[in-house]
């Protein structure tokens, strides 16, 4: 809460060529600079309700004018997809909404946050973010194929009444039955295209096995990592 986003802006660093991730816990004032001078913002959902983060800053963004674009983090705490960081995008927003009209003993209507809302932050605003709204983000002529088709055959996306319910609310990377790349076909029937699985599953127990041996501590998940403090640590 200290204003960062200020004082960028007040050193002449804050524009449309930056992306702020996290927002959590910015200053009202942070928030109306963003806005003000056309940056963009990448939430981390899970990984910030799971790492003491707060809860997502998507509504604040929105009250500024800005669309977040949706990121994962830290692979190592929270699934490495796009599904799982839809939801959890949508059900903490809601929670926010949700949690104050149980004290204020109101019902919510509308919706802070749709279906619909989420899968454009994880797709076109994602392009947007990297600086390349022009070239990807959404099925529009001129832009370059890249495409992701989701199975709605599979039992848990059956039966298909509305779209991107099933692709935010219910489907899974499993669900993905075909991914095209600029035109070219990356994943086909569910599986990737010319991908050696089981060459790649050596080589990352191979680094897993030499990260643990050198940070010399046991794999077998009885290890915690303690929180880092300044003072405590300031000799190393």
């Amino acid at each position: 809460m200290n204003k960062p986003v200020v004082e960028l802006h007040g050193e002449g660093l804050a524009g449309p060529d930056i992306t702020y991730v996290h927002c959590n816990a910015l200053h009202d004032e942070d928030f109306r600079v963003i806005g003000d001078t056309g940056g963009t913002a990448s939430i981390s959902p899970e990984l910030e309700l799971h790492m003491g983060h707060g809860f997502p800053a998507t509504l604040s963004l929105l009250g500024v004018g800005v669309r977040p674009s949706i990121s994962i983090d830290v692979v190592t705490t929270v699934p490495d997809d796009m599904f799982s960081a839809m939801r959890a995008l949508l059900s903490s927003t809601r929670a926010v909404v949700n949690n104050q009209a149980l004290i204020d003993k109101v019902i919510v209507d509308p919706l802070p946050l749709m279906a619909t809302d989420v899968l454009e932050f994880a797709t076109l605003q994602g392009a947007i973010a990297c600086g390349l709204g022009d070239r990807t983000g959404s099925l529009t002529v001129g832009k370059e194929a890249d495409i992701v088709l989701v199975n709605c055959m599979s039992l848990n996306t059956m039966p298909m009444n509305n779209a991107y319910g099933i692709v935010v609310e219910a489907a899974h990377a499993g669900n993905v039955e075909t991914v095209i790349v600029g035109g070219t076909v990356r994943k086909r029937d569910f599986r990737l295209v010319d991908f050696d699985h089981a060459g790649f599953k050596t080589r990352v127990e191979a680094a897993r096995d030499g990260l643990f041996e050198r940070a010399g501590v046991p794999a077998d998940g009885s290890w915690l990592p303690r929180p880092f403090e300044a003072a405590a640590d300031s000799e190393f």
